[in-house]
């Protein structure tokens, strides 16, 4: 079962914290982004990376127990984006891991970034209406989520 019902207040207060939380968390990492050093570009795509598996394990709790097969959904957020990160990685390097210059990790990290933000919208939109399948009169409150979930977007890119 969820912790919380997606009507109650403290699930409108998660959902309404998600995006201030991913607008600090850029705002934290913008030098680094920014600097032009492979290792500082990295280590910020990195610190974007894990907040977002933080928000995707915060969200996954409000999930019936074991819905990601498994108790443990950072483990299972971590991996995934492990996975995400070595997909991008080897589509960016057809010829092998390492041909296609320094930038190509933090690439395929801000691609990996950005599936994730995908993967926490996502979330958030289906949240509001767990339990009760779907229906035209849900509609108001996943654009809500969706409209929250963008104004962080924002600052993002």
């Amino acid at each position: 079962m969820p912790c919380m019902s997606s009507g109650s207040s403290s699930f409108q207060n998660l959902i309404g914290s998600l995006p201030a939380l991913r607008r600090h968390a850029h705002q934290s990492v913008v030098a680094g982004r920014a600097s032009g050093i492979t290792s500082e570009m990295l280590k910020a795509e990195y610190a974007l990376m894990e907040v977002l598996v933080g928000m995707l394990a915060g969200l996954a709790e409000l999930y019936p127990s074991e819905h990601f097969d498994t108790d443990d959904p950072n483990s299972y957020f971590v991996s995934l984006s492990g996975k995400y990160y070595d997909w991008h990685r080897r589509c960016l390097e057809p010829s092998g891991i390492g041909t296609g210059g320094t930038m190509v990790p933090v690439l395929a990290a801000e691609l990996t970034v950005n599936d994730l933000g995908k993967m926490v919208t996502e979330m958030s939109i289906a949240l509001p209406t767990m339990g009760r399948g779907q229906s035209a009169s849900d509609q108001p409150e996943r654009e809500n989520s969706r409209m929250l979930w963008e104004r962080g977007r924002e600052c993002w890119s």
